[in-house]
């Protein structure tokens, strides 16, 4: 019941389902918004990195609070484990392949038919990697240079102020690939991803996914699956779900019976 009253616990964590559990309890919780390093390392058994994991939400969470309102505060971590292996979220085709201990010809087909691609990602206040007339700066901006006759490098940079709405004096931007190189002293941050490359094979395996979904119980999401957009990966857990008569939280219940979502059902394996 967060916000209802004066809480009596802080709860570090994004979880709906733990907060979900607190309120069936009745205990008076405050959430917090924190953010830990949740990469496994493989000499941590499955019991110390879940441990681990929590008592630094834990701690993240009481710093943002110690100053002010200091509760107890409550950090919760869950982790799948197979064999001793913690599975963390595939990446890409391969790791998906991987969490499959005999996937059929048709999910190695379908899954190997989308390529992933490297890139280099750089958050920066550099401007320079932006439209040389401020008037048309907008949320992406593709950015292009001519190597030679033949050749053109091309860039995106996505302008962080517009997309989520920072209202900062420094510019912030994120540019993918980028045809120059940022001043060192703007960068603030380099990242390596690797995002789907949605031609002709990836969107043909789109229109064959349905054909195999639920396949020795293995479910496929992913951005991959629409235009691979965070949001694309979303709506195809969410379809899953549906799938399997689970509802997510966000839609509204039916007020004539008052219930909450259909409890989740057990699946064997996502990929």
């Amino acid at each position: 019941m967060p916000g209802d009253t004066q809480p009596d616990i802080y709860l570090a964590s994004h979880s709906p389902r733990r907060r979900e559990l607190l309120g069936q309890i009745a205990l008076p919780f405050s959430p917090l918004d924190v953010s830990v390093d949740e990469s496994w390392d493989e000499d941590e058994s499955p019991e110390v990195f879940v441990i681990r994991v929590a008592l630094e939400k834990a701690r993240a969470g009481w710093a943002q609070v110690a100053n002010a309102n200091p509760l107890p505060t409550l950090g919760a971590d869950t982790v799948v484990v197979q064999d001793g292996t913690v599975l963390g979220k595939p990446r890409d085709r391969d790791d998906a392949l991987a969490m499959l201990a005999t996937p059929t010809p048709e999910q190695a087909n379908l899954l190997g038919a989308c390529r992933f691609q490297a890139n280099r990602a750089l958050l920066h206040t550099d401007t320079r990697l932006m439209p040389e007339s401020r008037r048309v700066w907008a949320s992406w901006n593709y950015l292009a240079r001519q190597q030679g006759v033949d050749e053109q490098r091309v860039s995106v940079s996505y302008y962080m102020n517009s997309l989520h709405r920072l209202e900062r004096r420094k510019d912030y931007i994120i540019s993918l690939n980028p045809w120059r190189e940022p001043h060192p002293t703007t960068v603030l941050g380099e990242y390596h991803w690797r995002h789907p490359v949605l031609d002709t094979a990836a969107v043909q395996a789109q229109a064959r996914l349905d054909d195999i979904q639920g396949l020795n119980g293995v479910y496929i999401a992913g951005a991959w699956t629409g235009f691979g957009f965070h949001e694309d990966g979303i709506r195809s857990a969410v379809d899953i779900a549906g799938s399997l008569g689970i509802s997510p939280p966000w839609e509204e219940r039916d007020p004539e019976r008052g219930e909450p979502p259909t409890a989740p059902a057990e699946v064997s394996r996502a990929a």
